[in-house]
């Protein structure tokens, strides 16, 4: 049994992993900031398994995480494996600084807890799109002095870069997933993030235009049709987690991605089949100007605006280190096919239409 410390722990990621691990008989001990959602965890566990769940409340923005001294001398020594999720997933301008203080100064914060308490190892969920505006990634470090999309990825970058730092310190390890959608074999997803906000986007605009008598009218979403949208299941993602844990190189940053990413194209012919709204068109000009847009479409790509510099570029990844590490692992590459795209889109419009 190895014991764990996670921060996210409640969110749809950490929830998973933590499932995971409690499954494989690890005990685990759960950073929370919330009361109501540590309760919304730990209903998920039967009585023998809440034994090996322990919940401390706290923040990654306080030192040492808001635990007293009492706290730290009390567990030092006892934590094999941090599992640092804990993150601000947004993508506005004016949110630079609460990005900055929560995944940069958070994971500082993390690392230095950790330190405190002897941990061997410090795995750190990042973000694939930590490439900024280049077009392919790779499974090295990137320069917080590029070029990026928004502040989010420029916040991941200072981070891993922190997490680089401690390297000599105790052994850490890097995982960038690209956009984490459902489980493989359900289609299941307790998330309000990425592809499920942009379906539910879709959802409110086509109940509008269905309203205001535009059902009919082509509506087109400025987007590379030809780009890529790099979808990957949850249950990849956390056995990658697991593999790093038990097989990662100290230093080594591993992808989870798609290698074999879907194109904009097909996603949006999916879910205008499972939306029955065929209205919905990519144009074929992705610098199409806005004022050359008509105003219903004008309203639908404000709606979509926080994700036009994925929609209008095709972004792939390499993920060698990943499938070396998998090789060693009893986990499988990922092999996403039409039918669990089809699952993922088809769950993710019936969660949002509630």
């Amino acid at each position: 049994m190895k014991r764990f410390l996670v921060t996210g722990g409640t969110g749809f990621l950490g929830g998973i992993l933590i499932s995971e691990l409690i499954r494989q008989e690890h005990w685990v001990m759960v950073l929370a900031r919330s009361e109501r959602k540590a309760k919304q965890l730990l209903s998920k566990f039967n009585p023998e398994e809440k034994k090996r769940i322990q919940i401390i409340q706290g923040d990654i923005v306080l030192q040492n995480l808001g635990q007293s001294n009492e706290v730290i001398d009390e567990i030092k020594g006892t934590i094999d494996t941090v599992y640092h999720l804990a993150a601000m997933v947004k993508f506005d301008d004016d949110l630079k600084d609460e990005l900055i203080q929560i995944n940069l100064t958070g994971t500082k914060n993390t690392l230095e807890f950790a330190e405190k308490l002897d941990v061997k190892h410090f795995i750190q969920v990042s973000t694939a799109y930590t490439l900024g505006k280049e077009q392919f990634g790779l499974e090295t470090m990137y320069t917080e002095n590029q070029d990026f999309h928004n502040p989010y990825e420029y916040s991941k970058v200072l981070a891993e870069h922190a997490v680089k730092n401690f390297e000599h310190k105790m052994k850490v390890n890097i995982v960038r997933p690209s956009i984490i959608v459902g489980n493989s074999t359900t289609g299941e997803a307790d998330s309000n993030f990425t592809i499920y906000a942009f379906l539910r986007a879709l959802i409110v605009f086509k109940n509008r235009a269905l309203r205001d008598g535009y059902s009919d009218e082509s509506i087109r979403i400025i987007a590379s049709a030809t780009g890529t949208a790099n979808l990957v299941p949850i249950d990849y993602v956390v056995n990658i987690l697991l593999a790093v844990h038990s097989f990662g190189e100290n230093g080594k940053i591993y992808h989870a991605i798609n290698a074999k990413a879907p194109t904009n194209e097909h996603i949006l012919n999916r879910i205008k089949f499972f939306m029955k709204y065929n209205a919905l068109t990519i144009t074929t000009n992705p610098l199409i100007e806005n004022d050359e847009l008509s105003s219903t479409e004008r309203i639908l790509n404000d709606m979509l605006r926080i994700y036009k510099p994925y929609l209008a570029t095709d972004k792939r990844f390499d993920d060698i280190q990943t499938q070396k590490l998998l090789s060693m692992s009893p986990y499988s590459p990922l092999d996403m096919d039409h039918e669990m795209i089809d699952l993922i889109i088809s769950s993710g419009l019936e969660q949002n239409s509630h």
